[in-house]
Parts: C-alpha cells; structure tokens; sequence
C-alpha cells in the first residue's frame, strides 16, 4: 500500500460510511400523530320526578319519531346510537361514537356545557323544526364522556 493508496481508501471508507448511514436514517419511522383512539359521547336522559309519565309517552315518543327520521345521518366520523325507554322512569340515552378527533373536540365543546347544550338545540330546531327538548328535560339530562374499547 503506497501514499497514494491512503486518499482513496479513506475516500472509500467514507462513501461506505455515508451510504450506511443514509440507509439507516431511511428505514427509521417517520414519527406521525399518534392514531386516534375512539371516544364516546352519553347524554342520558332521565324523567323528571312527578312526570314520568307525560316522558314516556310524550317526549320519547318526539324522540323516537324524530330519531327514526333523522337516523344514520350522522356526520362522517360519528356512529350514533339512540336507546328509547321501553318502561315508566327508564331513560332516553342518546350514544355517539366518535372516531375523528375534531369533531369529538367540536362535540365536547357542545354538550358538556348545559348553555351550549341549550343554543345548540335552539339553533337545532330553527334549522331543522320538530325537535324540541324542554328546559326540563334538559335539565335532568347528564351528558358522560368515555374511552371506546370495543366497536
């Protein structure tokens, strides 16, 4: 091995070395937002005491007709399932599965302020019309936030 020799084997040495190096930056993940996990919406709600009754008969009835008509027009994203009470005191749950983040957080943002829950639902029956919750009914009305575990 001559003088000569050296440059071109440290040159080759590090050709080597780069070309590992790239490879090896290459095969790593590239880091991406953590997927999101599914979240579920409950509004549960319950009849008022003295007025069971005028609830089932009355305001789970609306619910029903309006929900049958309305079903499975949920926004993309949004599983939504409605248990109607079949027996005096039971409650309506109102079950949305959420599984894009932005809309959850716009949903959150609505119903778990008993205001927001309110305007949203005036503004819903200006829009739509036939949909009415009393005062109330929204006010026995409980709104739980959870994880998904299973779909």
């Amino acid at each position: 091995m001559s003088m000569k020799d050296i440059p071109v084997r440290i040159g080759l040495v590090v050709l080597l070395w780069m070309c590992g190096a790239k490879l090896a930056f290459a095969e790593m993940p590239v880091p991406t937002e953590p997927a999101f996990e599914s979240k579920a919406m409950t509004i549960v709600f319950e009849p008022p005491k003295g007025k069971e009754k005028e609830f089932l008969e009355v305001f789970v009835k609306s619910q029903a007709a309006y929900m049958k008509a309305y079903g499975g027009r949920a926004a993309a994203g949004v599983k939504v399932i409605n248990l109607v009470p079949t027996e005096l005191g039971e409650p309506l749950i109102h079950l949305m599965i959420y599984q894009d983040k932005a809309a959850y957080e716009r949903a959150k943002k609505i119903f778990t302020s008993r205001e927001a829950l309110s305007g949203y639902i005036d503004g819903h029956i200006k829009t739509y019309g036939g949909y009415k919750i009393s005062r109330e009914y929204l006010a026995s009305s409980k709104v739980y936030l959870s994880n998904v575990l299973t779909e």
